[in-house]
């Protein structure tokens, strides 16, 4: 495979990867990720592209007082003794290049230990000013113990400690300082969860890297941060407090020592532009060497253990030594939309999964990022061919995994479908069916004819003079029918408002009631939504909402040009040429389902699966996945795992350096 020009050989070899960054989300949950690296040596080893999300909580969340070209400000405030209070410890102590030791607690909490793995180096950028000391509450209540650290020539020398209360086993302490990130919090911005690197502070602003934006991006920091913008700090991931500081922080099985006899990590040089590896070197080389993460390239840089690992970014393990290794990365599951890194034409760039949880290839890239143009996926007719952009993934052996989009399958899609689906159902209802069928798919949509108050989910008692009762049944335009089971979104439903009984339309500014022929006050009802369809028959659906409208005689004439009230379940995608494919994922199987659906919205199931107790999550792809060996297979369903990352490679020679829209399976 000629496209992916990448080496896992010894480190002298170059390896040219361009620059990467990411525009990542910023909502999300702590989660942790657990795999492991089988046993290898120095001539076969054993590889992985793994990723770390960031992982600690903010040290800082505010809102921008201003910005300028290179730097972003905060306003001070004011403590209950009126005294000012300052966003931030001291001038630098967001210096991503000092050194930052491990501090431990007792037992107790009433006294902190400090450790520079291998010395404090002298030599060495440190602290200009004391940075915040953190110390965890007690886990089973009482008084936290806080703390404040003593700097002398740039190194933390002393902790006071003003001990709390209720510590039954020794609380984590953090250092609110060294490598940071300030991201966008401001969800209405166009630069919602992006990241940049702190590159120096005050006690009121934080100066930025600006390196890794755009090409089309303005290298100004209120292009990203505007007033009024709200923020987060957050710790930075680096080779250090990922992989560990010290010898005992490695996890079991990492060997170190003499780089050519141990495990390596990759890691992507700004400076020499390529992925070069990195090893631990143990305290058998002091004083002359620190123990900690060496260049295996060139050791000459000094320790690099405060290397910063960008939230985009990768890195390949190579187990080079006898014994599995397991790694465990906490981080955060986002659960918003992300965007990925496209790079320049005939570039490439070794990313992370940006969710932090399994997905498909499908969601990685779906089909409205695909398409010709400098700003998109380029497909092509093979993996080779001139001008396509490619996907990779490493495999264990050291081999790769290549996909490409084909060209012919759907290569302009604009709207994704959305398929409805639901726990599968036997003929006639019944709750006993395991397998998904043709009929727990849906795609559909018109107008709401009436709404009626009703006592049961099967519409059959229905309420004429109230809406007394827990359920209303809905009748739409068009014929449907089986329908229990799907979510059903209602959109601007609307209707002359009910008193509390449903008797009589009532005035919704005085809540008098309201006697024929005068009307109640036109609202818009509670029931718009989405709901689950408990009930359903020929031409109605029935939901557990209870009424609270009765509808307007213009919006039941679905003839009317203001006829409004609408339904839905999914709905039909734009741009398809031909079939797509969709993949099921989740509701309890055992075997997942997958079919096709076409561009008018008919649904086949090819793979019915097997074991279901709940509805599946619904992956739509075009259709064009492909591998060199799937021949016209679609591979849409490729899995890719919560700590994989994948080579990407811009086999386009006109793109241009941008973002794409990813789905997210968290949704």
């Amino acid at each position: 495979m000629n496209r992916v020009p990448f080496f896992l050989v010894p480190f002298s070899l170059f390896i040219g990867l361009c620059s990467s960054l990411f525009s990542s989300g910023v909502g999300g949950y702590s989660a942790s990720n657990t795999f492991t690296l089988n046993s290898g040596n120095s001539t076969a080893p054993t590889y992985k592209i793994a990723s770390a999300s960031i992982s600690g909580d903010a040290v800082y969340s505010g809102v921008v007082s201003s910005s300028d070209s290179s730097s972003v400000t905060f306003a001070t405030g004011t403590d209950e003794n009126n005294a000012t209070t300052y966003p931030f410890a001291g001038a630098n102590v967001f210096n991503p290049n000092a050194q930052i030791p491990n501090l431990t607690a007792d037992g107790t909490g009433s006294s902190i230990t400090i450790a520079y793995p291998g010395g404090y180096d002298s030599t060495g950028s440190g602290f200009d000013s004391a940075p915040e000391i953190i110390i965890d509450a007690p886990s089973d209540g009482g008084d936290t113990s806080t703390a404040t650290a003593t700097v002398s020539s740039g190194e933390i020398t002393g902790i006071t400690v003003t001990a709390g209360s209720g510590y039954t086993q020794a609380p984590a302490v953090t250092i609110v300082g060294g490598p940071h990130f300030l991201r966008n919090t401001t969800e209405t911005s166009a630069n919602y969860g992006r990241y940049f690197l702190i590159t120096a502070n005050t006690t009121t602003s934080l100066t930025i890297d600006l390196t890794r934006i755009a090409g089309s991006e303005s290298a100004d920091a209120s292009s990203f941060f505007a007033a009024d913008d709200t923020i987060e700090v957050v710790p930075a991931p680096t080779l250090g407090s990922v992989f560990g500081l010290d010898i005992t922080d490695l996890p079991t099985n990492w060997s170190y020592g003499i780089p050519d006899d141990v495990d390596w990590v990759y890691l992507y040089d700004s400076d020499l532009s390529g992925y070069f590896p990195y090893a631990y070197a143990g305290s058998a080389y002091e004083p002359t060497w620190s123990r900690g993460w060496y260049s295996v390239r060139n050791a000459g840089l000094g320790v690099q253990s405060r290397k910063v690992i960008y939230p985009d970014e990768a890195f390949i393990l190579a187990k080079r030594t006898t014994n599995s290794v397991t790694f465990t990365f906490e981080g955060t599951v986002q659960t918003n939309d992300q965007k990925m890194f496209l790079p320049e034409g005939n570039n490439q760039v070794l990313l992370n999964n940006p969710y932090g949880t399994d997905l498909l290839l499908g969601e990685l890239i779906p089909s409205t990022s695909i398409g010709s143009g400098a700003t998109k996926f380029n497909p092509g007719t093979s993996a080779d061919a001139a001008d396509t952009d490619t996907i990779s993934f490493l495999q264990s052996d050291g081999s790769w995994k290549t996909f490409f989009y084909h060209s012919g399958t759907n290569p302009s899609v604009t709207e994704m479908h959305v398929i409805g689906t639901r726990r599968p159902l036997a003929a006639g209802g019944g709750s006993t069916a395991t397998t998904m069928d043709s009929n727990d798919f849906y795609i559909g949509t018109g107008a709401i004819t009436d709404l009626d108050s009703c006592t049961d989910a099967a519409g059959s008692n229905t309420l004429t003079d109230s809406n007394d009762g827990n359920y209303t049944k809905i009748t739409l335009s068009s014929a449907t029918s089986d329908l229990t089971g799907f979510q059903i979104t209602l959109n601007s439903v609307q209707g002359y408002k009910l008193n509390d009984d449903g008797s009589k339309e009532a005035n919704a500014s005085t809540g008098v009631e309201v006697e024929s022929p005068s009307r109640g006050t036109i609202i818009y009802s509670n029931l718009i939504g989405t709901h689950e369809i408990v009930g359903s028959g020929s031409g109605y659906v029935v939901i557990e909402k209870q009424r609270d409208i009765n509808l307007k005689a213009d919006e039941q004439d679905t003839s009317a040009s203001n006829a409004t009230v609408t339904w839905s379940i999914g709905s039909l995608g734009s741009g398809y040429s031909a079939n797509a494919t969709f993949y099921c994922i989740g509701g309890g199987a055992s075997t997942n389902a997958k079919g096709t659906i076409t561009t008018g919205g008919t649904i086949t199931v090819s793979t019915a699966g097997a074991g279901y107790s709940a509805s599946p999550q619904v992956v739509v792809t075009g259709g064009g996945w492909q591998t060199s060996s799937s021949g016209t297979s679609a591979r849409g369903d490729y899995e890719i795992g919560s700590s994989d990352g994948v080579l990407l490679y811009r086999g386009y020679s006109s793109g241009a350096k941008t973002f794409l829209a990813s789905s997210n399976p968290n949704q």
